[in-house]
């Protein structure tokens, strides 16, 4: 059975934070968690031919363009790794330009996908795009690196975004 995401029934709620009025919760949500994570940002900063990005993410190595979806990348990737079919037309004008900009696909949270830190799916041709980008491989990847733990800056994300005080977030429940 072929991985296709279905969020048909999730409605965008415009959300603001830090100034900015997002078309969704989840894109505000990613921007307050690059804020967390030290990372300069631009919402919808250029229109390409046919795409339009979320996020322009400035990191220490190159500027990455960022597109944001309610997917479960985890899921998606592991059905890939196991050889089943993956569809992923929500991104197809993201991925068009994969050899010749630095991308980062991002899904409904920071799923870690490549067994570390780093955040999202990079697409990449790295004969391309990172010659472009003026960095390498390495320096792509270490500049998406999330210094602590994701999954609490991602909560710590959703309490700035809907503006509520700072809690401390139990991430191992029963310890």
């Amino acid at each position: 059975m072929e991985y296709k995401a279905d969020y048909t029934k999730i409605a965008a709620i415009p959300t603001s934070y830090s100034g900015v009025v997002f078309r969704s919760r989840l894109e505000a949500r990613w921007a307050a968690f690059f804020d967390l994570c030290g990372w300069d940002w631009a919402y919808e900063p250029l229109l390409l031919d046919g795409w339009l990005p979320d996020f322009l993410i400035r990191t220490s190595a190159c500027d990455v363009l960022a597109e944001v979806k309610p997917i479960d990348l985890a899921q998606a990737w592991s059905d890939h790794k196991a050889g089943r079919p993956v569809s992923w037309p929500d991104y197809d004008k993201a991925t068009k330009y994969g050899g010749e900009l630095p991308i980062i696909l991002l899904g409904r949270d920071p799923t870690c996908l490549y067994g570390d830190d780093i955040i999202g799916l990079i697409v990449i041709d790295v004969s391309r795009a990172l010659a472009i980008a003026g960095c390498t491989l390495e320096e792509f990847n270490n500049s998406l690196r999330v210094e602590g733990h994701a999954g609490a800056k991602w909560l710590e994300a959703e309490d700035r975004v809907r503006g509520l005080p700072p809690r401390r977030h139990n991430i191992f429940p029963g310890l």
